[in-house]
């Protein structure tokens, strides 16, 4: 009896699905129809970031290639090569914005410009970089080069603002960050406030007691603290 029962509520279950689908057939077939259109729009989407992804990152690993041959370059040869690299990272760092490939274009740019000591064009492609992309494993080493420019442009209080961005970047991917602690004391010291630089290499020396910047830190807080060796 129960399998009878069982069978006859299959049996119209199967009717009203057969009556709902004659009913509704041509909303059925519409949905259908949109489904598969999105399916195939999102697979081209892919494609086609895939395929600009390529296209970009072989751009930029030519770029790179030709850094190295600029780097070992001489007078007019050094200055065509120049030429050439910096239109491909101009152009890649347009088209490619968002993509990869655009940050390791920004970061080659920025490299050239400090090896040619054009210093603010250099601290901007690296800040540029490590906005652009905070999350990169380039833009700590951007925010440092950043840092870099602006003390050699003769910038310290910008120089001392972006090394102090660094050191507040305090999570285990941060392998500069008692540099940058040391870099900070550092420019207090030049710019007169003794007391903020002895923070931080106070903080550099209580969380960093193996760290290579440890020492000069200890020097220099017994330097501000004894006057002894002060300049």
């Amino acid at each position: 009896m129960k399998q009878k029962e069982e069978l006859t509520n299959r049996e119209r279950f199967v009717e009203w699905l057969t009556t709902f689908m004659a009913r509704h057939r041509r909303w059925l077939v519409l949905g259908a129809i949109t489904a598969a259109v999105a399916i195939v729009a999102v697979v081209v989407i892919f494609e086609v970031r895939d395929r600009r992804l390529e296209e970009s990152l072989t751009r930029v690993e030519r770029a790179e290639d030709r850094y190295e041959e600029w780097g070992a370059a001489e007078g007019d040869d050094r200055e065509s090569i120049e030429a050439e690299i910096m239109s491909t990272l101009d152009d890649v760092i347009s088209d490619y914005s968002r993509l990869y490939s655009a940050q390791r274009a920004l970061f080659v740019r920025g490299r050239m410009h400090l090896e040619e000591e054009r210093w603010e064009e250099a601290a901007d492609d690296f800040r540029t970089l490590s906005e652009r992309f905070p999350n990169s494993h380039l833009a700590l080493i951007a925010l440092s080069n950043k840092a870099v420019a602006w003390e050699q442009s003769g910038n310290l209080e910008r120089a001392l603002e972006t090394y102090i961005d660094l050191s507040e970047e305090r999570d285990a991917r941060n392998p500069l960050r008692a540099r940058a602690l040391f870099s900070a004391g550092r420019l207090k010291e030049q710019l007169g406030d003794e007391d903020a630089a002895r923070e931080h290499y106070n903080t550099l020396v209580s969380e960093y007691a193996e760290s290579e910047w440890t020492k000069p830190a200890r020097n220099r807080i017994l330097v501000l603290e004894t006057g002894i060796g002060k300049n």
